[in-house]
């Protein structure tokens, strides 16, 4: 895990304490007309996450929050609106609140690979973010917030009313760091983060993955010829051209994991066969591998089948984090299950490149001896690193 500091917000910070003049539950999603008849029910969202993505809806909510919720106590105070680059929103005990505006912020988050203290950081080192902390803050552990921050000129807005009690104690909340990362990561990587489902099962289908290593335009050209239904050969050949050169990089990486320590010395005789173009050697190296890992993940958890390995590798990762993550652990589940774990059917000529094709016999072998099969498998293993 690596630790950066934001950019200090160029306005002034700000801490403030007030009453409001009301409880929030949160906000109306629908108009109601008053009348005498009165009584009418009206549909509320009490939690919610908008980004600049949402248009509209960001500035409606945002516009909300600071002059019908918190007008008395934050513009009262002489701050501006267009002068708030971050705030944070704690109401405890139904109307009391604290306002914290334009503080620093420290992410800390999972690098692509090696990074020296002091380099500068790029969109393409991330590969995903844990937690945000801004330090001088004693984050809430009670209550409900409200957090807006932003990156460039896009701005995130989430809020979460369901803890409101009235009066009293409210439940403890869930890990906010961890929470407050991941909306981060939402903002950071959003284009990973709103890839659409229909087009990443397309891509599991065909044996893609916006893998953690692909470097960020590569992955979203490939994501975008499969969105618009264009052949992708010429993207394949890119990413040979330009991931082969790290494997042996990510293999150092890789005996730093428990899991994979018994399989290093296929992986690495595996490495060497793909170095010197002997694809197919490589990649029937390569293919038990995926699921050998899988299954010393699954190590006293009961009987192990295709099944309950991509279930407890899910179970895993969303453990370990709270929210978002740009590792999109529900679609790489599911390329497991189309692409590598494929069924076959002889008779009908169905012979997929899967797992089960290849150790029965009867997988492709043509398409074994290509490099990108094989850099694809590595890829594979090499999300899995970054998984566990």
């Amino acid at each position: 895990m690596i630790t950066i500091d934001i950019p200090t917000p160029a306005h002034r910070p700000v801490m403030l304490t007030g009453e409001l003049d009301m409880v929030p539950v949160g906000f109306a999603m629908e108009n109601v007309k008053s009348g005498p008849e009165g009584g009418q029910s009206v549909k509320i969202l009490p939690r919610g996450f908008y980004t600049s993505d949402d248009g509209p809806e960001l500035y409606t909510y945002l516009d909300q929050l600071f002059v019908a919720l918190l007008g008395r106590t934050v513009l009262s105070r002489g701050v501006r609106i267009e002068d708030i680059d971050n705030c944070l929103v704690n109401v405890v005990y139904g109307t009391h609140v604290k306002v914290w505006i334009n503080f620093p912020t420290k992410l800390t988050f999972v690098a692509k690979g090696e990074l020296a203290n002091g380099h500068p950081v790029a969109l393409d080192d991330i590969a995903d973010v844990r937690e945000a902390h801004f330090p001088g803050i004693e984050l809430p552990d009670c209550g409900s917030i409200a957090y807006t921050f932003q990156h460039g000129w896009r701005r995130g807005f989430y809020f979460d009313f369901v803890d409101y009690l009235g009066e009293g104690p409210e439940e403890a909340r869930h890990n906010l760091p961890k929470l407050f990362g991941s909306l981060h990561t939402a903002l950071l990587l959003r284009e990973r983060i709103r890839m659409s489902a229909d087009v990443l099962d397309k891509m599991s289908r065909a044996g893609w993955f916006p893998f953690v290593r692909l470097p960020h335009e590569i992955a979203m050209d490939l994501y975008r010829h499969f969105e618009i239904g264009w052949d992708y050969s010429s993207i394949e050949a890119q990413i040979v051209r330009v991931l082969s050169g790290n494997i042996q990089n990510w293999i150092k990486e890789w005996a730093n994991k428990p899991v994979f320590a018994p399989h290093m010395e296929a992986i690495r005789a595996a490495a060497q066969a793909y170095a010197t173009g002997q694809y197919m050697a490589a990649s029937i190296l390569l293919l038990p591998k995926v699921e050998g890992v899988l299954r010393h993940l699954h190590v006293g958890k009961g009987q192990a089948t295709a099944r309950s390995l991509r279930t407890n590798l899910f179970e895993r990762v969303r453990a370990d984090v709270e929210g978002f993550t740009a590792y999109l652990p529900e679609a790489f589940v599911r390329y497991l299950e189309t692409f590598y774990y494929a069924a076959f059917d002889l008779e009908s000529n169905v012979l997929p490149p899967s797992r089960h094709a290849f150790a029965h016999g009867v997988g492709p072998d043509a398409q074994a001896a290509e490099p990108i099969f094989c850099l694809r498998l590595l890829l594979t293993l090499d999300q899995l690193f970054f998984y566990v």
